[in-house]
């Protein structure tokens, strides 16, 4: 058990680093952007450009999160359900028996 959650907490270390390092990397990106751009067009249309495309990312990132699925969910009608459920519920069945 031991083993298990220090396995747990080394993987959350390296993912919890991994996702500052990200994080930081796209800091650091925005900021050159954001000083090629004034030097060329001034800080306030740097400003508004790079506003104007972060908002358009969330807005598409938003968008895409929900949006629902095209595929309508099976209907217990639908035989092949009805042959997978009856086989899944002899499988459970059988293994309780075999642990009584």
């Amino acid at each position: 058990m031991a083993r298990t959650t220090r396995h747990i907490a080394t993987r959350l270390a390296l993912a919890l680093a991994g996702a500052g390092l990200a994080v930081s990397g796209v800091v650091l990106t925005l900021r050159a952007v954001w000083i090629a751009v004034s030097v060329a067009l001034g800080p306030m249309w740097a400003s508004a450009i790079l506003g104007g495309v972060l908002l358009l990312i969330g807005a598409l990132v938003l968008g895409l999160s929900t949006r629902s699925s095209r595929r309508p969910a099976a209907s217990d009608d639908d035989l092949i359900v009805r042959i997978t459920t009856a086989f899944f519920q002899g499988l459970a069945a059988g293994r309780s028996e075999r642990d009584r």
